[in-house]
C-alpha cells in the first residue's frame, strides 16, 4: 500500500498518483499493510431448513382433456385432419374447464381452430369452389 504524504489515503501498490487528490506518487515508498486480528467469535451454524415440496394436485379429467385436445390438435396439423382436428376442438373446450392446464387447453383450441380454417380452404380450393381472385390474389387474376 502506498500512503499519500498529502492526504494520508491508502492506494494500490502499483499506483503512480493518488486518487483522491492527485499528487505523484512514484518516490513514495511501499508500506506493508498493518495485520489486523479480530476476536474469534464462536461459529454459530445457522438452523438448517429441509425442502419440504408442497403437494401438488393431481390431474383432474378436465386437465386431461387438455392435454389430449393439443396433442390431437398438433398431430392433426400434419396427419388426419378431418378427424383429429374436431377432436382437437371437443377436448380443449372440455379441457378449458382444467385449473392447471388451461393455457394448453387455450393453445389446442387455437391450433384446432387455425387449422381447421386452412382444412376447409384447400379442400374448397381443390374443389375450385373459390373463385380465381381469392386463389391467386386479387391483382393476378
Amino acid at each position: 500500500m502506498k500512503v499519500c504524504p498529502n492526504c494520508n489515503h491508502s492506494n494500490m501498490d502499483s499506483a503512480s498518483f493518488c486518487t483522491t487528490c492527485g499528487m505523484d506518487l512514484t518516490n513514495t515508498p511501499i508500506q506493508p499493510e498493518p495485520i489486523q486480528t479480530v476476536p474469534s467469535a464462536p461459529q454459530v451454524m445457522p438452523p438448517v431448513t429441509v425442502y419440504q415440496p408442497k403437494e401438488q394436485e393431481p390431474y383432474s379429467w378436465p386437465d386431461v382433456c387438455a392435454i389430449i385436445g393439443f396433442i390431437s390438435s398438433l398431430v392433426g396439423l400434419f396427419w388426419c385432419s378431418v378427424v383429429l382436428l374436431p377432436v382437437g376442438v371437443i377436448f380443449s373446450l372440455l379441457g378449458f374447464m382444467g385449473h392447471r392446464t388451461r393455457g394448453l387447453a387455450i393453445a389446442g383450441l387455437t391450433i384446432s381452430l387455425i387449422g381447421t380454417l386452412i382444412k376447409v380452404c384447400v379442400v374448397m380450393t381443390q374443389s375450385n369452389l373459390l373463385p380465381d381472385w381469392v386463389v391467386k390474389g386479387i391483382f393476378n387474376a
